[in-house]
């Protein structure tokens, strides 16, 4: 099993005018000195990892189930498959031109993925509140950020339970 961590960064020269709740950053996937789409990558942040917290958390109880996580710039996507003992097989896919490409396959645990989500939502909240010059869209972002948290923070406790 491989370590996984969702990188999520602020640049300033990113951001978008306070009329916006779309937060841009860079958002990439990072495991063992491998990153997608690649190191560095910026991405509408405050969409895509709404999208791929509600997936997540809708596969809780599923087994053998197929989901697909889009960025929203790029031809970048992550297949998941979670088998029935909970774990993950990671394909990241370039589908840029006729061809798909795998660039990096990453097999970890569901909890392993979810606790790198949730610390990849902890961080765009803290980057919202002590960075981010959009303060309305923290206001309009951190509740919903905060309730996808806890969700995430409930099956991961949730699961270890059940492990124990």
């Amino acid at each position: 099993m491989s370590k996984i961590k969702i990188a999520i960064n602020f640049d300033e020269k990113y951001f978008l005018p306070d009329s916006t709740n779309e937060v841009f950053t860079e958002l990439f996937i990072c495991s063992s000195d491998t990153c997608f789409p690649c190191l560095g990558w910026t991405d509408f942040s405050s969409v895509v990892l709404q999208w791929w917290a509600n997936e997540l958390i809708k596969m809780r109880c599923l087994a053998n189930y197929h989901a697909k996580l889009y960025f929203m710039d790029g031809p970048y996507r992550l297949e998941i498959f979670k088998d029935n003992k909970m774990g993950l097989e990671i394909s990241c896919i370039n589908s840029r031109g006729q061809n798909e490409i795998n660039e990096l396959t990453v097999s970890c645990s569901y909890v392993e993925f979810l606790l790198a989500l949730q610390q990849a939502i902890n961080d765009f909240m803290q980057m919202l509140h002590f960075v981010y010059p959009n303060k309305q869209a923290e206001k309009n972002l951190q509740p919903h950020f905060s309730d996808l948290s806890q969700q995430l923070k409930t099956i991961i406790a949730a699961i270890r339970a059940e492990n124990s």
